[in-house]
């Protein structure tokens, strides 16, 4: 045998061993792990009467987790009030906060609030202006002889 050979078969030996040993500290890792009893993946949400969540057997299971909440609910009670605005209280408003001269009539607020139709026709009659408008345009060209009739 040549010396390449030689070299290649003492490397696969060692190659063979190691992987071994690997093999033999995986199987012992898994062999750890399957002694575990695991917990299932998911359990029924049982509920009673009022809401509570139970267990199979019917008792009440009491849960010191937080309750999950939307991000939006979260966010709603983290608002910080203004320090600066603390002082004016909306239940407490006088007279003299509210401007006279900037009050509407319950007259002009109907109007405000009002929907307001577009009367039947109104689009036909500005479609028939502008066509007019465009006929005496082609006519207005023709006449005066800067644009000829095609």
């Amino acid at each position: 045998m040549t010396d390449q050979m030689i070299k290649a078969a003492v490397m696969q030996a060692q190659l063979a061993a190691q992987i071994a040993s690997v093999s033999q500290i995986l199987n012992k890792v898994n062999s750890k792990t399957t002694k575990v009893d695991k917990k299932p993946a998911y359990r029924p949400l049982l509920l009673d009467e009022y809401g509570r969540e139970i267990d199979e057997t019917g008792k009440v299971i009491q849960t010191n987790a937080p309750v999950k909440t939307l991000a939006a609910n979260v966010a709603e009670k983290k608002k910080k009030e203004n320090p600066y605005l603390n002082h004016n209280n909306i239940n407490d408003i006088s007279t003299n906060i509210i401007d006279e001269r900037i009050t509407l009539s319950n007259r002009e607020q109907k109007l405000k609030k009002s929907l307001k139709f577009i009367e039947a026709g109104t689009y036909v009659q500005q479609a028939e202006i502008i066509r007019a408008k465009e006929e005496r345009k082609i006519i207005a060209g023709y006449s005066s002889g800067r644009k000829a009739p095609e």
